[in-house]
């Protein structure tokens, strides 16, 4: 089955059930030592570095700035390192 198959088949069952989930909101998993700096991040082959001075909320700011808006399906998962 085509992965298109797949989710035109998973959102009419989810109509059917009468489920109405609000889209997921975007995901940072952060993958650094505890106290450790936030220095690069990518997602859907879209890389950001962290700039000099910018703090770790920035940083996310920044990266969610340019992550395209979340839609129905839900929202993106960034890696960060």
């Amino acid at each position: 089955m085509r992965r298109r198959a797949i989710a035109t088949r998973l959102t009419r069952l989810e109509a059917k059930a009468g489920l109405n989930l609000p889209p997921l909101p975007n995901f940072f998993c952060i993958f650094t030592e505890p106290g450790a700096a936030q220095e690069r991040a990518e997602c859907d082959g879209q890389f950001w570095t962290r700039l000099p001075d910018e703090t770790e909320d920035a940083f996310q700011a920044r990266i969610e700035a340019d992550l395209p808006p979340i839609t129905a399906k839900g929202g993106a998962i960034v890696l960060v390192s």
